[in-house]
């Protein structure tokens, strides 16, 4: 579910960065001859897919973060049924090392 929610915001990012640069590739197309605007224009766009960049890498930290948190509780869970003592230990490490309340 995580996934989907960083992959939909992604997708939003990207979509809304691209229109961005339609409409900078029309207005550098409607004032040519205005060197400054073009350049405006590109130091935007750059900045753009700067911020989408750094969002995208964050997101999919936070993704990788959390998939190693299930993947090791999913494995505790197997202790559970022979030691119950040692799976709440494990759990409680698991869960401070990610700083994650719930589960």
């Amino acid at each position: 579910m995580m996934i989907m929610m960083t992959l939909k915001k992604y997708a939003r990012l990207l979509i809304q960065w691209e229109g961005t640069q339609q409409k900078l590739e029309q207005k550098g197309k409607a004032t040519s001859s205005n060197s400054s605007v073009g350049t405006e224009c590109s130091i935007r766009s750059e900045a753009m897919m700067t911020q989408l960049n750094s969002t995208l890498e964050r997101h999919m930290a936070e993704t990788v973060r959390f998939t190693e948190y299930t993947l090791l509780m999913q494995d505790v869970r197997h202790l559970d049924h022979k030691d119950q003592e040692a799976a709440r230990i494990m759990k409680a490490s698991i869960r401070e090392k990610y700083n994650l309340k719930c589960f």
